[in-house]
């Protein structure tokens, strides 16, 4: 596996990992003064980088990039969290070209793992490419992919950071986009929500 810094994926100085060269007591201490912010368990930001998505994608690799095989890509709420921000999910959602085993061992928080066509494959393609965006090697699904994925969970959580990615990335193309027809499960309920998020957003689309 190809060994990648922060340095590649976010802002020099924008992360702090615990114990380099700060404790986590120390972090939090300095989290109580407001002079850096949590993201994800042992990982910190800047207070004035920790709103830039690639700061978040780059905590994100600082857990995934160590354990899990290549190609992997953050989806669902994990990739709502990067796209969009907000409380940092209590698990860490990924999608894989094949059957991986759960990281065992120095994960920090526990993996959902899906295997899915947003998952590049040996060429470092997926068959979704199109729906995927890049933070330095960090593979997010995009913005409408992210809300079509929320949608087919019936969880009011999937519901709630779907509302944000719209609130911060639009609208545009997202009726269209469920429109189509797939083998997806789950499309019909998810068109429902989408209207009523849309609805209730008053959001143009």
């Amino acid at each position: 596996m190809t060994t990648v810094t922060i340095e590649e994926t976010a802002p020099a100085g924008a992360l702090m990992l615990a114990g380099d060269p700060f404790t986590e007591p120390e972090l939090q201490a300095l989290g109580a003064r407001g002079a850096v912010r949590p993201l994800l368990p042992g990982v910190w930001a800047r207070p004035d980088a920790a709103d830039d998505p690639a700061v978040r994608a780059a905590a994100l690799w600082t857990l995934g990039g160590p354990l899990l095989a290549a190609g992997w890509t953050a989806i669902g709420p994990s990739a709502a969290w990067i796209l969009a921000g907000g409380a940092a999910p209590g698990r860490l959602h990924a999608a894989v070209p094949h059957f991986h085993r759960r990281p065992a061992g120095g994960g920090q928080l526990p993996w959902t793992l899906t295997q899915s066509d947003v998952a590049a494959d040996a060429t470092g393609v997926a068959p979704a490419e199109q729906d995927v965006l890049r933070f330095g090697p960090v593979r997010v699904t995009t913005p409408a992919r992210t809300v079509e994925d929320l949608l087919l969970s019936a969880d009011p959580d999937a519901a709630r950071r779907a509302a944000a990615v719209i609130g911060a990335h639009g609208a545009a193309g997202l009726r269209e986009r469920l429109a189509r027809r797939t083998r997806r499960a789950g499309v019909v309920a998810a068109r429902r929500r989408l209207g009523a998020l849309l609805t209730a957003l008053d959001v143009p689309d």
